[in-house]
């Protein structure tokens, strides 16, 4: 049963990582003129993982207080942080800003 807490308590843990991360970087990425540019998005992916890492590191340094499986708490962690950073696919964020830095004119 510690394995069953252990990954829902790290499922938890990752959603709430994943979440925050998204709403910072991905909306700072949206409102940010030049999305496209390969420094922004390099950025963003760069502090994406460093984001990742550090969720990770405190799982795995808080081990001797979480009253759970170790390895599950790790995978639940590192499995909730992959699907919410595939929640809403950078390509989408491209195409929404030049859809609205170009948007469509109805000349007739």
């Amino acid at each position: 049963m510690s394995y069953v807490w252990g990954a829902l308590a790290g499922c938890a843990w990752g959603v709430v990582i994943g979440s925050v991360k998204y709403f910072l970087l991905a909306t700072r990425l949206l409102r940010s003129e030049k999305i496209s540019s390969a420094n922004s998005l390099s950025v963003y992916f760069g502090l994406s993982i460093l984001v990742n890492i550090v969720a990770l590191l405190l799982v795995f340094f808080l081990r001797k207080l979480l009253p759970f499986s170790i390895e599950a708490t790790l995978i639940g962690t590192a499995l909730a942080l992959t699907l919410t950073s595939r929640l809403y696919p950078i390509t989408k964020i491209i195409a929404l800003n030049e859809r609205n830095q170009n948007p469509p004119t109805n000349e007739g």
